[in-house]
């Protein structure tokens, strides 16, 4: 079972606003990492721990990554919108 961290629904909700296109052009202005963690989490559906084993990072590290990577794009797709 994968686990969730507080907001995956504020991406999920990013998701349903913006289209495909959109939201690819605000992933390719984020940290490419970010941008990674991302990918692995939703498109790939990989877990915390999957993320980490692959990348041979700290859970805590990948947990941290999708939180920045996260805000990061809510930055971008706001600018957007301003």
């Amino acid at each position: 079972m994968k686990q969730t961290i507080a907001g995956d629904a504020a991406y999920i909700q990013i998701e349903d606003n913006w289209s495909v296109l959109e939201l690819e052009a605000a992933m390719n202005k984020i940290k490419p990492v970010y941008k990674n963690v991302l990918l692995m989490f939703y498109r790939d559906d990989l877990s915390y721990q999957e993320i980490a084993e692959a990348l041979a990072r700290p859970i805590n590290t990948i947990k941290t990554a999708l939180f920045r990577a996260k805000q990061e794009l809510k930055e971008v797709l706001a600018k957007k919108n301003d």
